[in-house]
């Protein structure tokens, strides 16, 4: 399996190589970390900031003058949270801006290509953003994130369709849908049954935490081995998720659905346990006496 996931990284590494020159598995990731890094670059003042290398001077201008002459409301999503993707989707992001002042030239480019290309010197200018002020990237983008993964928000799934009535004819196309228009089952186009998700999300997270405690304390180490190891398999998996879920993009209730289900399986097993542990004293008890 490792050998299979390294040639798939290889060869779409080199493919995008072919395209930009460049050896990258994604681009994506480029531009992630540099909306990530702008999240809290907006935050530094003007009399504290640092001088960036010369390759990174223009693209740092435009950045700053958009950060300076830019509402806060406006660098909000439409969901109103302020750690998002704003900088890497917004056709007035200075990411943007600046990818077209760099390939408005080059009409060999297909969107594809653009991105691609631009990716690595977003990646670098990040990098050098979040050693120049890790306190504020600490607090202003890792922080609130990390808060995030305990209650996921909803974000647009929270209404069925984007709250569209119709769907592109490639949508209609691909599906082999009888016409454009969407239907609904429900009354509206909003998916209530979501909201109470980030609840739920945040609840069982935190019985997980209690639960573990609580295996550990009954001897959950002895008495079953099978049941510890599959613990300690999901605990890396959920602290790796953490840790990555929090630095690498802003988090939202979809990328948390599998380890939820997960987290929900196990608290159930852990529980089970627990009840066993507390049955079998139980009857211990009753023989003494």
């Amino acid at each position: 399996m490792g050998v299979l996931i390294g040639l798939f990284i290889a060869f779409t590494g080199f493919q995008y190589k072919s395209l930009t020159g460049i050896f990258q598995f994604s681009p994506f990731s480029g531009w992630q970390m540099a909306n990530n890094a702008l999240s809290a670059y907006r935050y530094v003042d003007s009399v504290d900031r640092k001088e960036v290398p010369q390759k990174f001077r223009l693209l740092d201008q435009d950045v700053r003058r958009y950060l300076d002459t830019t509402p806060y409301f406006k660098l909000m999503d439409p969901y109103g949270m302020d750690v998002n993707a704003t900088y890497m989707w917004s056709p007035v992001s200075p990411l943007r801006i600046y990818m077209k002042k760099v390939v408005t030239d080059d009409s060999s480019l297909t969107k594809i290509r653009e991105w691609a290309y631009m990716a690595p010197l977003y990646k670098e200018y990040a990098t050098v953003l979040m050693r120049n002020y890790p306190k504020q990237f600490v607090r202003s983008y890792l922080w609130p994130n990390f808060v995030k993964y305990y209650v996921p928000p909803v974000e647009f799934l929270e209404t069925y369709g984007f709250n569209a009535d119709t769907v592109d004819q490639i949508t209609e196309v691909w599906f082999g849908y009888k016409e454009n228009k969407l239907t609904s089952r429900f009354k509206d186009k909003n998916v209530y049954i979501l909201s109470y998700y980030p609840i739920i999300c945040g609840v069982f997270n935190a019985v997980y935490v209690m639960m573990s405690f609580s295996f550990f304390v009954l001897g959950g180490v002895k008495l079953n081995r099978g049941l510890f190891r599959t613990w300690g398999l999901f605990t890396v998996f959920w602290v790796v998720n953490l840790l990555f879920s929090v630095f690498a993009s802003p988090i939202a209730l979809r990328f948390q659905i599998f380890p939820l289900i997960l987290c929900v399986a196990l608290n159930f097993i852990l529980f089970d346990f627990m009840l066993t542990v507390y049955k079998a004293e139980t009857k211990s008890n009753l023989a003494v006496n």
